[in-house]
């Protein structure tokens, strides 16, 4: 239980972590997104079980990489 709490902890507090890159920010969002859903659905088994322990932390990287994808600089074509 109480690698649960810390898993929740720890995750919850990295999806809310704001880079002043956007790339950077898309990168350490996305890759927590991806951990998230391979840990929840080949480790855990249990989709309910990967909700309570990543929900809050998905939540904010999700905003954090919709805000970074917006903010992403734009090359004008040549």
């Amino acid at each position: 239980m109480i690698a649960y709490v810390t898993a929740w902890l720890a995750f919850s507090l990295l999806g809310f972590w704001k880079l002043t890159d956007p790339r950077h920010q898309m990168l350490l969002s996305g890759s927590l997104v991806a951990v998230a859903a391979g840990v929840t659905f080949g480790v855990l088994r249990s989709a309910g079980l990967g909700v309570f322990v990543f929900g809050i932390g998905v939540i904010g990287a999700l905003l954090r990489l919709g805000r970074a994808w917006g903010r992403l600089p734009v090359v004008p074509p040549r």
